[in-house]
């Protein structure tokens, strides 16, 4: 019985756990907030940043200006969560960073739940084919609103 129980217990703390993607963005943002170098394309242009996302990725993700609404585009990176090349946008809101990153819906899952991960608030949202994953220190209603319009654009972009 021990020998079961010894066996049982380190068959159990042995299998791989599932990765945590919501730390993983979280992560991603903090060190790209941190760094000395967050955007490769630095530009509040759509017409400048979509082009060159579109040149590094194997799809063209949604890049919305939302000037009209406060925020700005101030431009784009790519990253990795997990082992999926994403998009990451970057909109400034106030004294607030944005980072908003995208992929294709079929590339991979994460659930809508909103979260909150050591202080920064996690959103996740659909347009059209994509995924779109926003991560702030900005309060969760404002974080909110910011989501609507941003997927309001994404999916009217998407429609011309």
């Amino acid at each position: 019985g021990l020998l079961a129980a010894i066996g049982g217990f380190l068959l159990g703390h042995s299998w791989p756990q599932a990765p945590d993607r919501r730390a993983e963005l979280v992560g991603a943002s903090v060190r790209a907030l941190l760094s000395a170098h967050p955007i490769d394309v630095l530009s509040s242009d759509h017409h400048t940043v979509k082009p060159w996302l579109s040149s590094q990725l194997p799809f063209s993700p949604p890049v919305p200006e939302l000037t009209d609404q406060g925020e700005v585009l101030l431009g784009a990176r790519v990253d990795y969560l997990g082992s999926t090349r994403v998009a990451a946008l970057l909109y400034q809101h106030g004294h607030h960073q944005i980072n908003v990153y995208i992929w294709p819906r079929a590339a991979m899952r994460l659930d809508g739940r909103p979260g909150t991960v050591d202080g920064y608030h996690l959103l996740i949202t659909q347009a059209g084919a994509f995924t779109a994953a926003m991560v702030s220190d900005l309060s969760g209603a404002e974080l909110a609103t910011f989501r609507d319009h941003w997927r309001a654009q994404a999916e009217a972009a998407a429609d011309r």
